[in-house]
């Protein structure tokens, strides 16, 4: 009688774990998809940093290991490790080409990129940026906003494959 219930509940489990692989690996057209963050730690501390983090099309994190490169959709990012007391220094996936600042300022932001479109033939991106846990409005002009991050602009209308979104300002010597 035991071997028959545990048997029964051994198979119930396993067809319940099955699922329709087709099914759990598509989404639906139009959807979002979180694709990259970097969110300030110790926002207004000396230990002011940030921590770049990427996921897979399932929404798990990515391990990027240290030393080592990726290319992306979204470029080539690189892993670094947290170092032991200097917690103001950049940790995680880091873009590999400089763009983000490390400027102590006493609110907690936040950077987020979006692949849009999901399922269609042209899948593109928009990222967000957050002032504590709201998303800040757009603003006209192409001004830039100073984070902690460093400066952000808006861009205002469609350009190649970015909707209307947040891009940080990327500054060029010479």
């Amino acid at each position: 009688m035991t071997r028959t219930i545990l048997l029964t509940c051994a198979v119930v489990a396993a067809l319940c774990s099955v699922r329709d692989a087709n099914s759990a690996e598509k989404r639906p057209v139009g959807k979002e998809l979180l694709t990259y963050e970097v969110v300030v730690t110790n926002p207004g501390t000396k230990s002011q940093g940030w921590h770049g983090i990427l996921y897979d099309d399932n929404g798990q994190v990515v391990q990027v290991e240290a030393g080592k490169t990726v290319n992306t959709d979204i470029g080539e990012l690189v892993g670094v490790a947290p170092v032991d007391g200097q917690p103001w220094k950049p940790y995680g996936a880091v873009p590999a080409t400089p763009g983000m600042e490390n400027i102590n300022q006493p609110d907690a932001w936040a950077y987020k990129l979006y692949k849009t479109g999901l399922g269609s033939r042209c899948p593109s991106w928009r990222g967000d940026l957050l002032r504590g846990a709201i998303v800040v409005k757009p603003h006209a002009g192409g001004e830039e906003v100073k984070t902690s991050l460093g400066p952000f602009i808006w861009l205002g209308t469609s350009h190649g494959w970015a909707h209307k979104s947040w891009k940080v300002k990327r500054t060029r010597c010479g």
